[in-house]
């Protein structure tokens, strides 16, 4: 999880990484989730029934780029509190019951060459500590909105920057995980920078840190050179370069709000990641880039 995505060859593509339909706990059939996004300006859209892998003919006859996924849930046994991972890309595992524990349910993921992400950790339950022994955890969801509907407790950036300090590294995913209740469908994707316009291409991408999240603002630039790091975003009244323990700043915008943001590091940053606050508070998030 090394790739800035800023700068690299290719396109941007909009998709969603978790979703539900009726053949799971959703309410909408595939066919009316697929319409909804592609209605929606999508490009990709992975749909993640719990531990099943629901076909994705329905994104592709919408015209989207179709990632086959599956929510797997069970009980970790060593944390005693329940994990939900989301497998994005599988090949060949079509239906995968709980495991004993949340790196179990990893393993069998990452044996078929899938990408994990573990689903809305804040609403889990989960604390930096219990994850800091998980290994091949390629992302975690810094925001999940039907859990902030449902329960406030959809953003997760206490337990990402924990898990930073722990030595962790990973990506932070932007999801709706929508199941068709309220108005949470569209408030949460990721921005994904690839060349090919395939499900392989968005995975490794995903895979390797070249996205971004977003609830509405558009990041154009995050680097970190000589110590000083600078930002083209869409038009924001704050950008917040969190980093490491007391470490960190925030920007603000001087009046109107701006899109060139720039800071020079003051020492004891061992990673720097960007969150940009539109004016209406809508966030995106980058991924860290590690110092």
């Amino acid at each position: 999880m090394a790739v800035n995505p800023f700068g690299l060859p290719g396109e941007w593509l909009k998709g969603n990484t978790h979703c539900h339909t009726n053949l799971s706990d959703g309410e909408l059939s595939p066919a009316a989730v697929a319409d909804w996004y592609a209605g929606h300006g999508y490009d990709f859209l992975s749909i993640t029934d719990h531990r099943i892998l629901t076909s994705h003919a329905e994104i592709e006859r919408a015209g989207m780029i179709g990632v086959p996924g599956m929510e797997v849930n069970g009980w970790d046994e060593a944390s005693d509190c329940e994990y939900h991972l989301v497998a994005l890309g599988l090949k060949d595992l079509d239906t995968l019951p709980p495991g004993r524990s949340l790196q179990e349910a990893i393993n069998n993921v990452k044996d078929d060459g899938a990408v994990t992400i573990l689903a809305h950790p804040h609403w889990l339950g989960f604390e930096a500590p219990w994850l800091e022994s998980i290994r091949e955890l390629d992302c975690l969801e810094i925001f999940n909105a039907t859990c902030q509907l449902l329960t406030g407790k959809g953003y997760a950036r206490q337990t990402v920057d924990g898990l930073l300090a722990l030595g962790n590294r990973f990506g932070l995913i932007a999801s709706d995980d929508t199941h068709w209740r309220g108005d949470d469908a569209g408030k949460g994707w990721v921005n994904v920078r690839v060349e090919e316009r395939t499900s392989a291409a968005i995975c490794e991408a995903i895979m390797t840190g070249a996205f971004y999240g977003s609830q509405g603002p558009e990041i154009h630039d995050f680097q970190v050179e000589d110590k000083r790091v600078t930002a083209r975003t869409s038009p924001a009244t704050a950008v917040r370069f969190m980093s490491w323990r007391h470490t960190g700043q925030v920007a603000l915008a001087e009046g109107k709000p701006q899109t060139e943001w720039a800071i020079d590091l003051r020492g004891g940053e061992k990673w720097v990641r960007l969150e940009c606050v539109a004016p209406d508070g809508k966030v995106a998030w980058s991924n860290p880039i590690y110092l």
